[in-house]
């Protein structure tokens, strides 16, 4: 199993899986929550493109419990982003789990690159 860490800033995404890290910009003016889905979203394929097994470590408890249905979204503008995510680990062998900020590996990243 792979772990991947994801993090967001309001102008980019950032992924960190092993070695391996991708920094991502926004193509659009994004929410803090919005940031969180797509950064999570990009773990995501980059778990189904390497066809692993895959833990991906968010450090938004927020979007880690909507997508694993613990709480509610109510957001009109995260429900799509939600219902992508769920589609996404549907029948996949991959687990979304909430990590403390200073234990991101892309968190920390991003605040290296400010």
């Amino acid at each position: 199993m792979i772990t991947i860490y994801c993090d967001s800033s309001l102008t980019e995404v950032c992924v960190v899986a092993g070695v391996f890290t991708r920094f991502i910009e926004h193509s659009r003016k994004v929410t803090v929550n919005e940031g969180e889905y797509y950064a999570i979203i990009h773990a995501i394929l980059q778990s189904t493109d390497a066809n692993v097994p895959a833990l991906i470590r968010s450090d938004s408890q927020l979007i880690v419990n909507q997508i694993n249905g613990v709480y509610k979204c109510h957001q009109p503008n995260l429900l799509p982003l939600r219902d992508t995510a769920r589609d996404l680990i549907k029948d996949r062998d991959i687990i979304i789990r909430w990590i403390p900020r200073e234990e991101n590996l892309a968190g920390i990243a991003l605040e290296k690159r400010k």
